[in-house]
């Protein structure tokens, strides 16, 4: 812009020139005392101010509808990479082989982890014999009731129990179960090794104790002397979990 108020735009018929062109005003009534400001519009319902980047993300990239699985699968306590995996397994999106051959690649359809089966998200994780022995090795001792299918356990472990530690670590071992199954199909695939179920549980089993451990430290850094004391995670696990 000139200093007697006129737009000086780039001639041309480019569409962004024709565009500026179009929703600029023909002049402005400057004053050289006055000095420059800048504001953004961050959404278009939204009223001019500072420009900010994550409203110009959700303006650009606006969130879908909820879903009902999203609670389970994002929440304060999750291991981030288990977290991405079910999330991942939530949309149907793994290369399981079944998608392999609907994509026209050629590879056996059969399961790696049983080979009997034609390899589906729901086969692999929840009807497959070998994941049906890790899901209930790993919930064997605790007192809950569960089923193993993808749609019921989506909801049975966000009311799992009433107790908040219980339902945070059925769904640490739901997560770190599918991620385990999916690590042990993927070393299949790829390395040609193998683990039998018993190797697989104690995986998980000694994550979720790591986790859990870093958990409580968390919490007894943020405790004071005049809170009263609270039971563990370590306590909860090894009371419903693993005795």
């Amino acid at each position: 812009m000139r200093g007697d108020g006129v737009w000086t735009l780039p001639r041309g018929r480019h569409p962004i020139a024709r565009l500026l062109r179009t929703l600029l005003p023909s002049s402005l009534n400057l004053s050289p005392l006055a000095q420059d400001t800048y504001t953004w519009l961050n959404r278009l319902t939204g009223i001019q101010g500072n420009f900010s980047s994550s409203e110009t993300w959700y303006s650009l990239h606006p969130a879908g509808p909820a879903v009902a699985w999203a609670e389970a699968v994002w929440f304060s306590q999750n291991i981030p990479k288990h977290a991405f995996i079910h999330w991942v397994v939530a949309r149907n999106r793994l290369p399981t082989r079944d998608r392999l051959r609907s994509w026209g690649l050629l590879f056996p359809d059969s399961c790696l982890l049983c080979g009997t089966n034609i390899e589906t998200h729901e086969h692999l994780f929840f009807e497959c014999p070998y994941a049906s022995e890790v899901w209930s090795t790993v919930f064997d001792h605790s007192p809950l009731q569960q089923s193993f299918s993808f749609a019921d356990i989506q909801a049975w472990i966000l009311t799992a129990a009433p107790i908040d530690r219980v339902k945070v670590i059925c769904k640490l071992l739901f997560q770190s179960s599918i991620y385990e199954i999916w690590k042990e199909r993927n070393s299949r695939l790829h390395r040609a090794v193998s683990k039998p179920p018993a190797l697989v549980i104690r995986e998980i089993q000694s994550t979720i104790r790591r986790k859990l451990y870093v958990l409580d430290m968390a919490i007894s850094d943020r405790s004071t002397i005049t809170q009263p004391p609270q039971e563990t995670y370590l306590a909860t696990w090894f009371g419903f979990f693993q005795r």
